[in-house]
């Protein structure tokens, strides 16, 4: 919970620099990719991440790393396909959102795309193995170098190379996902070869409903943006119109977020401790463990929501100078 809270403040405050860094018009173009891979991102890691911490918690000791190598290359093979999908069809989502200035930006967040699949089924093998406090640690170091990569490209471009922002601002992002790789690595290791199991079939059997219903919770996350951004661009009178009406909307967006990224760390925990019961068919713990989960959520998302409905503006004016 402190990582994942960290986690959200490093997002936070990237997020309210960037409008003074961009101006609204630049902050609400770079809200476009950042949403859409966003879609793509979050089902990548939530799937990666649950599938390879179920199979190493419920795999036998000795089996774990050989289970653990065959499911870092289905998602490998997985990430390699989406991220080229998602740069070619980059052009025609941009068109979509009625921002085609943002097209360059969504075709190289395809690298974003892909380093998430290498990633993340990193953090679930820490995940399945329990290492709570090594994943906690890559998610605060994660956290600090996507802040300062992603501020400081938009910085550089614009400051120094009086170039895009927005573009130097996801090439920072890109960079940063990079960078984060080899030190998971370090940390979870690449199992070992040999295993036969899981098999793909039933790996990919059990991640395709519960693909399906990451994929309509992110896109439910994201419909309300989805929408008005096509319909901003659609009647504004100029491109850079469009993106200071993104820019304003985002902003307000980002506090229902909240509740959300802090729940991940509930998830976080409760999935290998319910993998591991279910393996023993502890039906008791599986329950006690479902029990207490749904306790902490409730109180979590109390906290958050109360303080956000009862003091909306003073909220917006902590984060940003004209909301």
């Amino acid at each position: 919970a402190t990582a994942k809270v960290a986690f959200i403040l490093f997002g936070f405050g990237q997020q309210a620099l960037l409008p003074a860094i961009l101006g609204k018009d630049g902050y609400g173009a770079i809200s476009v990719p950042f949403a859409i891979a966003g879609i793509v991102n979050n089902v990548i890691v939530a799937l990666s991440i649950q599938g390879v911490s179920r199979t190493v918690s419920g795999a036998p000791e000795a089996e774990a790393d050989t289970s653990f190598r065959l499911t870092l290359v289905y998602h490998a093979v997985v990430a390699a396909a989406v991220a080229l999908v998602f740069g070619a069809s980059a052009g025609l989502i941009a068109r979509l959102e009625s921002a085609p200035h943002v097209a360059p930006a969504l075709r190289v967040m395809a690298g974003v795309v892909f380093l998430y699949g290498i990633y993340a089924p990193l953090v679930g093998a820490l995940n399945g193995k329990r290492k709570f406090g090594a994943q906690a640690g890559l998610d605060i170091l994660y956290g600090g170098i996507r802040f300062a990569a992603v501020v400081g490209g938009a910085v550089v471009a614009t400051r120094v190379l009086h170039a895009s922002g927005v573009m130097g601002g996801v090439v920072g992002f890109v960079l940063a996902a990079a960078l984060i790789v080899p030190v998971a690595i370090t940390r979870s290791g690449i199992g070992r070869a040999g295993g036969s199991t899981p098999t793909a079939r039933s790996y990919f059997g059990f991640l395709a409903p519960l693909a399906f219903g990451l994929v309509s919770l992110n896109l439910l996350l994201q419909t309300d943006f989805l929408f008005f951004s096509h319909f901003a661009g659609e009647k504004a009178a100029t491109a850079e119109a469009a993106d200071g009406i993104r820019g304003v909307y985002r902003a307000f967006q980002l506090f229902s977020f909240l509740p959300y990224q802090l729940l991940m760390s509930v998830t976080f925990v409760l999935f290998p401790l319910l993998a591991k019961a279910h393996a023993e068919r502890d039906r008791e713990a599986v329950k006690r463990y479902t029990e207490t989960g749904m306790r902490l959520a409730l109180v979590l998302v109390g906290l958050f929501v109360g303080i956000v409905a009862a003091i909306p503006y003073p909220l917006l004016r902590c984060a940003f100078k004209d909301p």
